[in-house]
């Protein structure tokens, strides 16, 4: 560089690397060579080639005298030169500028695509956890019905078990309280109370005789019926297995129906009594007739 003029180093070193590379390959040196080259071995060598160029063109126009005409032609082509020059490298400049823009707006236009992708990106991921989020407050709800329905069926079968079991307590305390008072009864009734007669006359002082028992003892109406069918004579029994089932189990509707079945009427007392005779062997009186 130090070879040459300082106006010829600075126009050197206002050209571009791609400038540089083009003058060493018009000088004839190969392009595998150029390219591995740095800026300042493309500046040494340029320089070099401009310097030895530069002693060409004197050894070639040096005349032994001044002629006022080539210095014209010389400066001409110098002028020209220069001015091509500076196209040249406002060309280049302006190919520079442009390929800088378009790296900057490429770039921008690239963070600006990144920019949307991670909003996008986030945007999913923030739908992705919100239907997460309420698919499992869902589920949950899902689940807490569930087993809100499973509670309250197990509490309705604990109910009804334990309802079912209070039932069947309750019919096994009846029962058993049931037949332990038939029992309790039936004893007193059949330590008490003598069968009855064939005879239809007596019967009226045989329920007279068990109504009174069962008001000492305060016997349930419920088991009056059943009470007295044992000491039922053979016809009475005959005709209580005929009555409804509601005839049957009331006692007073089943002593009516006996009597009716006897033809028990005041009538028939009259005739009964009408045809009475005294026996002089058992020295009856009219009083213990009557």
């Amino acid at each position: 560089m130090d070879k040459l003029p300082v106006s010829e180093q600075e126009k050197l070193r206002k050209c571009s690397d791609d400038r540089l590379r083009q003058k060493l390959l018009n000088a004839g040196k190969s392009e595998a060579e150029v390219k591995t080259l740095s800026r300042a071995d493309l500046l040494a060598a340029c320089a070099e080639h401009r310097a030895q160029t530069l002693v060409e063109a004197a050894s070639v126009f040096v005349k032994p005298a001044y002629d006022p005409e080539v210095e014209k032609l010389r400066i001409t082509f110098e002028q020209q030169k220069w001015q091509q020059e500076a196209v040249e490298r406002e060309k280049q400049r302006v190919f520079e500028q442009a390929k800088l823009d378009a790296e900057l707006k490429l770039r921008e236009e690239e963070l600006k695509r990144d920019e949307e992708n991670r909003k996008l990106k986030a945007e999913e991921l923030r739908l992705a956890a919100a239907r997460d989020a309420e698919a499992f407050r869902l589920r949950e709800f899902e689940l807490r019905i569930e087993q809100e329905k499973v509670d309250r069926n197990d509490a309705l079968q604990r109910h009804l078990k334990n309802a079912e079991l209070e039932m069947k307590r309750k019919d096994i305390d009846r029962h058993e309280t049931t037949v332990s008072k038939m029992k309790l009864f039936g004893d007193a009734l059949h330590n008490s109370v003598t069968r009855m007669s064939n005879d239809p006359v007596e019967m009226i002082s045989f329920f007279k005789s068990v109504e009174l028992l069962y008001e000492s003892l305060e016997v349930p109406t419920e088991l009056k019926a059943a009470l007295v069918r044992p000491h039922l004579n053979e016809r009475a029994r005959s005709l209580v297995t005929r009555l409804s089932a509601d005839v049957a189990k009331d006692y007073d509707k089943m002593r009516d129906a006996i009597l009716v079945e006897f033809k028990l009427s005041p009538n028939m007392y009259l005739d009964r009594f009408n045809n009475l005779t005294r026996v002089q062997k058992k020295q009856q009186s009219c009083l213990l007739l009557g």
